[in-house]
């Protein structure tokens, strides 16, 4: 029965029309997957490049000006641009830097394809006639100075901050009442020595503005200080006169801001450091100089110590 086998003439129809729609729906699911896909993937890498870059930029400016409001130096966008580089498969990436209001940073990123800076689709193109789009990416960074910060428990007066400076010249600071400060200085029966706290011997978290209490006497609590010889270490900085309450036990020191400060050598009874501080050796001493520093945080909203904060905020 050759009928049963036979073909209409109108079915042949019907399968061109069902493999027609079937290759418009394999083009769209081939568009999904592989533009779609190329398009969050750009996306991620130029985001990935704009935070780096907003970051790096807001540090520089942290440390030093790199920009007056909405133009930035050549220097800050060449570092904007190598980051977003930095992040990107192909190492290309089309970069905007701009500064929208005082101690911030907006980065924007987009595709750096050459002619028309466009992702080019692989299939989207047959279903939309559109050759490709241009992804873009954009992050807004923020410094100023720290707000809080994880320091060594010895507090130093903001008399001896902007007495010393930021000069690389090992210079002393005396505990107590230095005598080139004689506007307040420690208070009596404190030595800079605050109290510790459950978690450390050595570090407290302390916030600007907060009112730490000073462990009275001079002597250092622990090796604190050896570990840090030679290097950077972080302290807090209270106001000379008006921050200091109370006396011995009972006093507390306002706690202004932070300082950086590099250690060369230390005095307190029972210890002194290996090489003793020249300058002040039978003295309860720090020796060393204060250097800018951006620090790993992202609270800000305290003095300028030379020590500051970048955060995203967008």
């Amino acid at each position: 029965m050759p009928w049963l086998t036979r073909a209409r003439p109108d079915e042949k129809g019907i399968v061109v029309v069902f493999m027609a729609a079937a290759v418009v729906v394999l083009v769209g699911m081939a568009a999904l997957v592989i533009d779609v896909g190329a398009i969050r993937d750009e996306r991620r890498q130029l985001q990935n490049g704009a935070d780096a870059a907003a970051l790096a930029v807001a540090q520089r400016c942290a440390l030093a000006p790199c920009g007056a409001l909405g133009i930035p130096t050549p220097a800050s966008v060449a570092l904007a641009t190598e980051l977003a580089g930095a992040n990107a498969q192909d190492g290309k990436s089309a970069v905007t830097v701009s500064f929208p209001s005082p101690n911030q940073v907006e980065v924007i990123t987009n595709t750096d394809g050459g002619s028309g800076a466009i992702l080019p689709y692989s299939f989207g193109q047959v279903l939309t006639g559109q050759k490709g789009t241009t992804v873009r990416a954009k992050a807004t960074a923020a410094w100023g100075f720290a707000g809080q910060a994880r320091v060594v428990r010895l507090a130093i007066s903001r008399c001896d901050v902007v007495r010393l400076g930021f000069n690389p010249a090992p210079q002393a600071i005396t505990f107590q009442r230095s005598p080139a400060c004689t506007a307040g200085r420690d208070n009596a029966g404190g030595f800079g020595w605050l109290d510790r706290d459950s978690a450390s011997l050595c570090e407290l978290t302390l916030s600007a503005g907060g009112t730490p209490s000073v462990d009275p006497g001079a002597s250092e609590p622990s090796e604190c200080l050896a570990p840090y010889m030679g290097k950077d270490v972080l302290l807090p900085v209270f106001d000379d006169v008006i921050g200091i309450t109370g006396t011995g036990t009972n006093a507390k020191y306002t706690i202004e801001g932070f300082a950086r400060f590099h250690l060369t050598g230390y005095s307190f009874p029972g210890r002194i450091s290996d090489p003793a501080p020249l300058v002040c050796a039978r003295s309860n001493c720090i020796t060393g100089y204060f250097v800018r520093y951006v620090a790993p945080s992202q609270v800000v909203g305290g003095a300028d110590f030379g020590v500051s904060s970048v955060k995203l905020v967008s």
